[in-house]
C-alpha cells in the first residue's frame, strides 16, 4: 500500500505516509506531500468515487483531490467524528439525519441494493457449519420476503453511523465513507442508521420526525420495520465474521448486540437459532 501511494502521480514531493486506524473496513492513510496533508483511502467499491464527487459538489463531503480505480485522495481534515463528540444523542441524530436527507438528493444512483447477494456473502463462510448455514438461510428468507425494491429509491449512504460524520474545526458536519452506497428505498437507509447506531426504541420517533421534516416522501413504517430486521441480521453476521477473522471480543459483543435486537423485534422467536450459532443473549 505504501509503495502504491508513493507512485501516485498526484503527488510531487512525498514527505510521509502514515496509516490511519479507521476502525472497521478500508485501509486509509495520512499523506504529507507538497506541503499539504491528504487523506488516502483504498477503494473497495466501484460506487464510491462517483458518489463522493457528487456529495462534495453538494458540500456534504470532503473535496475529491484525486482518484483512480484503486485510490481516493481528499484533503486531510482535522476534526473528530460525531460518535466522539460531546453532543447529546438528539443533537447527533439531527446532524446525521440532515446529512442523510442531502445524500438522498444526490443526482446519481449507485448499484441497486441486492439483499440476497449481501446475505449469501455473509452466510457462506467457512466458520459456519452446513447446519448453521441452513438455519441462517431459512431465517434470511423470512427477513427478505417483505422487502420492497424500486419504491422511493434514492442514493442511500448505507452505513451512516455516527463515526462516518466528521465534525471539522469550524463545526461543519461532513459525510464520509460511501463504500456501502446503494440505490434503495429511503426506509433502508433509515433502518441501517437506527441499527448501526443502536438507536433506542424511544429515540426512533425522533429520527423519523427529523427526516420527515425535510423530506417530501412519506415513510412507509411497515417497510421500515422489515428493513430494521434485515439490518440487524446483516450487521450481526458482519460483526460475527469479523470476530472470526481477528478474534477481537469487541466484534463478538457487537454481533450479540445486533442479534439481541433482532430477537426482541421478533418476540424472542429466534432464541433457539441464535443459541445454535453460539450467540449468548
Amino acid at each position: 500500500m505504501f509503495e502504491q501511494i508513493s507512485k501516485l502521480d498526484c503527488f510531487t514531493v512525498l514527505t510521509s505516509i502514515e496509516e490511519v486506524d479507521t476502525g472497521l473496513s478500508s485501509q486509509c492513510f495520512r499523506v504529507l506531500a507538497d506541503d499539504k496533508a491528504f487523506f488516502a483511502k483504498h477503494i473497495t467499491s466501484p460506487n464510491e468515487v462517483s458518489i463522493c464527487i457528487q456529495a462534495s459538489k453538494q458540500g456534504i463531503s470532503p473535496d475529491v483531490y484525486y482518484h483512480d480505480q484503486h485510490w481516493l485522495i481528499s484533503p486531510f481534515i482535522d476534526g473528530k467524528n460525531l460518535a466522539l463528540s460531546q453532543q447529546s444523542t438528539e443533537q447527533k441524530i439531527t446532524v446525521a439525519v440532515k446529512l442523510m436527507l442531502e445524500c438522498h438528493k444526490i443526482n446519481a444512483l449507485p448499484t441497486t441494493l441486492m439483499p440476497v447477494d449481501i446475505i449469501n456473502e455473509l452466510i457462506y463462510q467457512p466458520h459456519f457449519s452446513t447446519a448453521q448455514q441452513a438455519d441462517l438461510t431459512q431465517l434470511a428468507g423470512q427477513l427478505i420476503k417483505p422487502l420492497s425494491q424500486g419504491v422511493n429509491t434514492v442514493c442511500c449512504h448505507g452505513d451512516l453511523n455516527f463515526s462516518n460524520v466528521l465534525i471539522t474545526a469550524k463545526s461543519e458536519a461532513l459525510l464520509i465513507d460511501f463504500e456501502c452506497a446503494c440505490s434503495a428505498p429511503i426506509e433502508y437507509d433509515l433502518a441501517m442508521f437506527i441499527a448501526v447506531n443502536n438507536i433506542e426504541n424511544h429515540e426512533i420517533a425522533m429520527v423519523l420526525q427529523c427526516y420527515q421534516q425535510g423530506a417530501s416522501i412519506p415513510i412507509n413504517h411497515q417497510l421500515l420495520n422489515s428493513y430494521q430486521k434485515f439490518c440487524y441480521f446483516i450487521n450481526s453476521l458482519w460483526y460475527l465474521n469479523r470476530f472470526q477473522m481477528c478474534h477481537q471480543l469487541t466484534y463478538k459483543s457487537l454481533a450479540e448486540q445486533q442479534f439481541n435486537r433482532l430477537n426482541k423485534f421478533q418476540d424472542n422467536h429466534f432464541e433457539q437459532l441464535l443459541s445454535r450459532l453460539g450467540i449468548e443473549l
